[in-house]
C-alpha cells in the first residue's frame, strides 16, 4: 500500500510540473510574397519588405530558416551592415532595434539620430518637441530642453544646438557650452571655425568660443578653400584673410571675387571698376565704366560702351572697340557694328568680325559646337569653329535643321536641308550635294528619308539613293508615330522601317 502511494505521488509531481512548464513557441514562417531588401548569412538575418507604397512595412526574418524573428510592423527599411542595433519607426515613432530583434531603445521618440564617441553609441532624440540625447541604455545625456540638436559637421562630440532662437555648441563630452546661446544663426566652417550671425552683423568665431575676427560686418562671404572673405564694414567692402588679415582695404562699394581658375577680385570705387590679384595686388586701377569676368582667365573691361579683354593677370588680348563680347562655351562671341566674329580661348581670332550672324550649330543628339552656322551677305554656310574655315561656300538662303518645337533649337545631322534661288535640296556636312535642288519643299522625316513637294502635290524621296519612295501625286504627306498618312483621292497609310515603306491595309 505504501509503495502505492510513493508511485502516486510521484507521478501526481511529475503531472504538476508538466502543467506548469512554459511551452514552447514555434516561430512562424514569414508571410509571402515578402521581398528580401538585405541579406546579413553571418548573423543569419534577412531585412525583409511586404506591401508597398506608404503600406509597406519591415520585418527581420532567419537567413536560413526565412522564419520571422519580428513581424511586418517597422515603416522604415533598416540595415545591419554597420552595427548590430539599428534604429526603427513604429507608429511614426522610433526606437533602437537589436540583430535579436528586441527593442533595446523604446520606440516612444518622434526623432532619432545616432552619433559615436570613443565606440560609445549615442542618440539625438526628439521627444514632446524638445530635443534631448540619450546613451544606448536609453538613459539622459542632455535634458530635453533644446529647439533642435544636430551632429557637429567636423566632430560627433560638438553638437550645434538652438534653443529660444538663439544658437550655440555643446562638446558632449563635457557638456559644457563651448559657444554659448548668442547667435542668430552659424555655419560650421571647419573643426574649429565658425561662421556666426547676431543683430544681422557677421563674423568669426573659434570652438573655444573667442572671436577670430576683430570685427562685425553687415556682409560676409566666406571662401573657406582659398582662405578668405569678402566683407563689408561701414559701407565698404574689402577682403580679410581668415586669421583677420587685410588683404584689400575697406573702401570699395562693390567688391566681389571670382575664380578661373586663380582667384582674383573685381572692386568699384567711385562709380569706376578695376581688377586685384589673389594677394589683393592691383592688376587694373579703378578706372573702368565696367569690369567682368569672362572665363577662361579672361576679364572683359568697359569704356564709353565699348567693351576689350584683358588677361586676369592684365595683359591685353582685345582693345576696347566692340559693341558686345559673349562666352560661348569654347570660344567668344565678338560683335562689332552689328557684325559678328569669334575669338578661341586663348584669345586667338578664329573669325573676322565681318559675319551677319554667327550661331552654335547643335549636331547630333548632343550640343556639339564644333561648327558654327554662320551668315555673310544674306548666305549661309557652315563654319569649323576650330580653324575659322568655312566647309563649302556662302551660297545658301538658308540651312534647316530638326526641332521638336518652335521655341527649340534646332539639331543637324549629317543630311541637311538647304535652300538654294528658292529651291530646295539636301547637302551633306562637308557640302556634297545629295537631293538636287529640284523641290519647292523638303521636309525631314527620318535619317533617310523626307517629305517632298513640287507643284503642290507631294511624295517622299530617299536622301542617299537618291530616288522617289512614294511618288509626287499627293495632296499632303504626314508622318506620326512611325506611320505615314498620304492624301490623293482618298487616304492611304504606310509603316516605316529605315529607308522602307510598307503600305498598310485601309
Amino acid at each position: 500500500m505504501r509503495k502505492c502511494l510513493l508511485v502516486f505521488g510521484l507521478l501526481s509531481t511529475f503531472f504538476i510540473h508538466a502543467q506548469t512548464k512554459k511551452p514552447v513557441v514555434e516561430k512562424e514562417l514569414a508571410a509571402e510574397p515578402y521581398t528580401v531588401l538585405d541579406s546579413h548569412p553571418q548573423k543569419n538575418l534577412i531585412v525583409a519588405s511586404v506591401g508597398n507604397g506608404d503600406n509597406m512595412r519591415f520585418a527581420l526574418l532567419e537567413y536560413v530558416s526565412r522564419k520571422n524573428i519580428t513581424p511586418f510592423i517597422f515603416e522604415r527599411s533598416f540595415s545591419f551592415n554597420s552595427s548590430d542595433y539599428v534604429p526603427v519607426k513604429v507608429n511614426s515613432k522610433w526606437g533602437v532595434m537589436n540583430t535579436k530583434g528586441q527593442i533595446t531603445i523604446p520606440c516612444i521618440y518622434s526623432d532619432l539620430g545616432s552619433l559615436t564617441i570613443d565606440d560609445a553609441v549615442y542618440y539625438i532624440v526628439k521627444k514632446d518637441s524638445r530635443y534631448g540625447v540619450i546613451n544606448a541604455r536609453n538613459e539622459s545625456i542632455v535634458p530635453f530642453l533644446y529647439d533642435y540638436i544636430s551632429k557637429g559637421r567636423y566632430s560627433d562630440f560638438l553638437l550645434e544646438i538652438g534653443k529660444g532662437g538663439k544658437i550655440g555648441v555643446m562638446n558632449l563630452v563635457t557638456r559644457k557650452m563651448v559657444i554659448p546661446f548668442i547667435y542668430d544663426r552659424m555655419e560650421v566652417l571647419s573643426a574649429n571655425l565658425v561662421k556666426v550671425e547676431k543683430n544681422n552683423r557677421y563674423s568669426m568665431v573659434d570652438m573655444s568660443g573667442a572671436q577670430a575676427f576683430s570685427n562685425w560686418y553687415t556682409y560676409l562671404q566666406i571662401n573657406f578653400q582659398n582662405a578668405y572673405a569678402v566683407a563689408q564694414l561701414n559701407g565698404k567692402r574689402g577682403v580679410l584673410s581668415l586669421t583677420g588679415k587685410e588683404i584689400i582695404p575697406f573702401e570699395y562699394e562693390v567688391l566681389q571675387d571670382a575664380i578661373a581658375p586663380e582667384t582674383y577680385f573685381i572692386g568699384a570705387k567711385d562709380g569706376k571698376y578695376g581688377l586685384f590679384g589673389p594677394n589683393g595686388g592691383v592688376v587694373l586701377p579703378a578706372r573702368y565704366d565696367m569690369v567682368e569676368a569672362a572665363g577662361f582667365n579672361m576679364v572683359k573691361v568697359t569704356n564709353n560702351n565699348k567693351t576689350g579683354m584683358v588677361t586676369t593677370q592684365g595683359a591685353p588680348v582685345l582693345a576696347m572697340e566692340y559693341d558686345e563680347i559673349v562666352n560661348k562655351g569654347n570660344y567668344f562671341l565678338l560683335k562689332k557694328n552689328n557684325r559678328y566674329g569669334f575669338i578661341g580661348r586663348t584669345g586667338n581670332l578664329i573669325l573676322p568680325v565681318e559675319y551677319d550672324a554667327l550661331e552654335q550649330m547643335i549636331t547630333g543628339e548632343n550640343y556639339n559646337i564644333s561648327y558654327l552656322l554662320a551668315t555673310r551677305d544674306g548666305k549661309k554656310a557652315i563654319v569649323d569653329a576650330a580653324t575659322g574655315k568655312p566647309l563649302f561656300d556662302f551660297i545658301y538662303d538658308d540651312l534647316i535643321g530638326v526641332s521638336s518645337y518652335i521655341e527649340d533649337p534646332e539639331v543637324f545631322g549629317n543630311a541637311i536641308i538647304a535652300v538654294k534661288n528658292g529651291r530646295y535640296g539636301m547637302i551633306e556636312m562637308n557640302g556634297n550635294i545629295l537631293v538636287p535642288f529640284v523641290y519647292d519643299d523638303l521636309q525631314y522625316l527620318n535619317s533617310f528619308l523626307v517629305i517632298a513637294g513640287k507643284d503642290g502635290k507631294y511624295g517622299i524621296v530617299d536622301v542617299y539613293n537618291k530616288n522617289i519612295v512614294l511618288p509626287l501625286e499627293y495632296q499632303f504627306v504626314n508622318f506620326n508615330n512611325n506611320t505615314i498618312t498620304a492624301y490623293k483621292n482618298s487616304y492611304e497609310k504606310y509603316r516605316v522601317s529605315g529607308n522602307k515603306i510598307t503600305k498598310m491595309a485601309n
